[in-house]
Formats: structure tokens, sequence, C-alpha cells
């Protein structure tokens, strides 16, 4: 089903859903016994679940529940339902449904969905308004029903603090591995659903992070630890907001601690927080070493790099490429550089992307009478080395180098 058909189809249901309760406050307002006959109309078929059908089975809503939200929506929705509530209630200025007056009229009505931990009021779903329980009017909340009406954005409550980003695989073997073990672990109910990717550079882990949403199926939703609240009451209803979110944006919270957060505050957030985290940091936050395991990427060695770069089809064993050990200083007019013992790993080889390093040509063009020999090559060095002169292409090979992924998978010391 195309997404504009899917729009015109979930409208439809949630017209025909309203309706059905629309008839139902009817029915109780003539003193008819027979409301709760009224059936729901058939749904359509349609490859992905409506949104009504949705928000029930992510939030485990009732019958009795659903019909509260419905009430709550036909007020915003059907010019019908304001009159009607009026009239039930007894009192034509009053344009607010109660819970009493749910209670009274909808079927299948239980009291437990009052409570705080119920989904209704626990997910913040319906809003009260007034004194009394049962007498204090009930107001949908935007973001639910826009969400009702297939308009799924991020709560604006949430601006400034969260950011939803698409999941997405890096494309680099070594972190897709990594972020495979990250969603394994988030997706296996034994387990708790909370993870800690720990790297130097904050573009690597997230990268690894929004892999992991990715392998799960599900987009990033990516939260500053700077902009989380200090408050106790601040920082839960900010959790509740946050999970409520991830399921209805079918996201994972990302807490993103790119700059230095006292960690206590960011694992009181995490404690609270009942949906799967994970928490990107250049250090693992020890407060949450008993629920977070700590997945990191190592950086290369030297040794493992020159692997690499010879992996790469620059097959020449013979050659020394130069250790960051075996580097000295030397001086030119610039400033002071770092200059191999050996410049030969770069002579005679072309590096991917540089014209300065080419090989020799043997072809007899008129370009290969102009090469040097290796001792003539030699001499030339070791004049530029005496005169102060940098070797370009021992800096062309850094650069080279450092342009190839860096990071590789072990276990963390």
């Amino acid at each position: 089903m195309k997404p504009l058909d899917w729009v015109d189809a979930n409208q439809r249901d949630l017209v025909g859903a309203l309706e059905r309760v629309r008839l139902v406050m009817t029915r109780y307002m003539e003193g008819s016994k027979a409301s709760s006959e009224i059936a729901p109309a058939p749904a359509e078929a349609s490859n992905a679940p409506f949104a009504l059908a949705a928000l029930v089975e992510l939030f485990g809503l009732s019958d009795f529940e659903r019909d509260v939200v419905l009430l709550c929506a036909g007020m915003e929705m059907d010019a019908r339902f304001a009159p009607l509530v009026g009239a039930v209630l007894g009192d034509v200025s009053r344009r607010t449904p109660t819970f009493g007056l749910a209670l009274a009229a909808l079927p299948a009505a239980h009291w437990s969905a009052l409570t705080p931990e119920a989904p209704l009021r626990a997910w913040r779903l319906i809003e009260l308004s007034g004194a009394g329980l049962t007498t204090a009017g009930l107001k949908l909340d935007e973001r639910v029903l826009n969400f009702l009406a297939g308009i799924n954005q991020l709560d604006e409550r949430l601006q400034g603090i969260a950011e939803v980003l698409p999941g997405h695989l890096t494309g680099r073997a070594i972190q897709d591995v990594l972020a495979g073990r990250v969603a394994a672990h988030l997706g296996s109910d034994s387990v708790s659903g909370a993870a800690q990717i720990v790297a130097t550079d904050d573009d690597t882990r997230l990268a690894v992070a929004t892999s992991a949403c990715a392998a799960l199926g599900a987009a990033v939703l990516r939260i500053r630890a700077a902009e989380l609240p200090a408050g106790a009451a601040d920082r839960f209803a900010l959790t509740r907001l946050v999970a409520r979110e991830s399921l209805l944006g079918h996201a994972i919270p990302v807490v993103d601690v790119s700059i230095e957060v006292d960690g206590p505050r960011i694992a009181a957030f995490i404690e609270l927080l009942p949906a799967p985290v994970i928490v990107c940091a250049a250090e693992p936050i020890q407060l949450l070493s008993g629920r977070a395991p700590v997945f990191e990427v190592i950086e290369s060695t030297h040794e493992e790099r020159l692997t690499l770069w010879q992996s790469q089809g620059l097959h020449h064993s013979a050659a020394r490429c130069p250790s960051p050990t075996d580097d000295k200083p030397v001086a030119t007019r610039r400033g002071v550089h770092r200059q191999p013992d050996d410049a030969s790993c770069t002579a005679g080889r072309r590096l991917p992307g540089d014209a300065r390093a080419a090989a020799p040509d043997t072809t007899g063009s008129p370009a290969s009478r102009r090469v040097r020999t290796p001792r003539a090559r030699q001499d030339c060095l070791a004049r530029r080395q005496s005169r102060g002169h940098r070797i370009p292409r021992h800096r062309v090979l850094a650069a080279w180098l450092r342009a190839l992924p860096r990071g590789r998978l072990g276990p963390r010391q």
C-alpha cells in the first residue's frame, strides 16, 4: 500500500472507530442498555497496521482504555462530540469528558484504568485538568492525537533535547561487526536493555550506535547528555516522554555524551528509562557497569595499519614503512617536523590519489629517462635533508595511512 493510500485508509479506519464511540454515547444518553452490542467496523486490509491498532499494541491498551482515547480524540476531531458530552453530563457548558462519564457510558469499564501506573496515565496519553479523579476533565495528548491522524513527528517538548536520525550501516566492516554485537545484546530478552559504546572519536561511536539501530530496524533518537535535567521530577518526566517517543517513532534512545557531563546524572536518567538505550561516551560510565556492558572501539596498532595498507594492493614486503618510534625531528624554516630514517618506503611507488609518488615508467617513454637511479635518489634525499628540507613523500604516506579505517575489535584491558 502506497503512503498516500495508507493515510486515506487510516483516516477511514479512525472515522469508523469514532462513529462507534459516538453511537455508544448517544445510546447511553437515550437510556438504552444495548450500547455494548455495537461492534467495531471491519478493518480494511493493509500491509501496515493503522494508527489506532498500533497505539493499542504499543501501549497494551484494553478495550475500555482504547475507547477513552477515542472519546477524547472525538472532542478534537468531530464537532458532534462536544454537545453530546455536554448533554450527557447535564450541563451544555461543559465540553470536556471525565473518567466518571467514561466509567458510566463506555462498555467493559474498569477502575484500574484510572491508576497512575495504568497506560493512560503512565505513558501520558491522557492529561487531567481540574480537581477530583473522576470529575477532572480529560484531554488527549497532542503527540498522541497527531499519531492517530497519521502524523508521526517528534514531540515538540523534546525539541532542543533530542533529534531523530535514520539508522544506517557505516559501510566499514569493523564498525558494523561491533554494531551487530550491540544489537544482539539489546535484542536479547535475558539481559538489560542498555549498552555503552566507547571510542575516542565522537563520529565513530555515533556511527556504531546508528549501525546497531539499523540492525534492529529502528531509527536513532539522539539525546544530548548536556541537556538532561538535574532535578528528579523533571528527569522522571523526561524519561516518560523519551520512552513514549521511542515507541511511537520506533527509535532507540542514544545518549550522546559529546562533552563532559557528570556521570550520576546520566546514570540516574538511564535507570529510570523504561526502554532500550545506548550510551556513547569517550570513557565508560562506571555507575552503569552493572547494567550496561561496554563495547569499545580500540585504536589499531601501527603493525595492523601497515598490514591493512599492504592489503590494499601495495605488496612491497622489502620496503620498510616508517614507524612512529623511528621518526626524528628535523628543523626547517616552517618549524620542527618528523622525518623517517629510511625514506625508501615511498620511493618508486604510486600511492592512492597522489601523483607525486608515481612508480618509474619502464616503457621507454621520454619520461622514463628522467627517473633517477636508486643511488641518485639517496644522494638527492641526503642533500635535501642536510639543507633542512622536508621529504614530501613521507607526509603523503602518513596522510594516506590516516585516511584508512583505524578501529578494530578487541577486549577491553
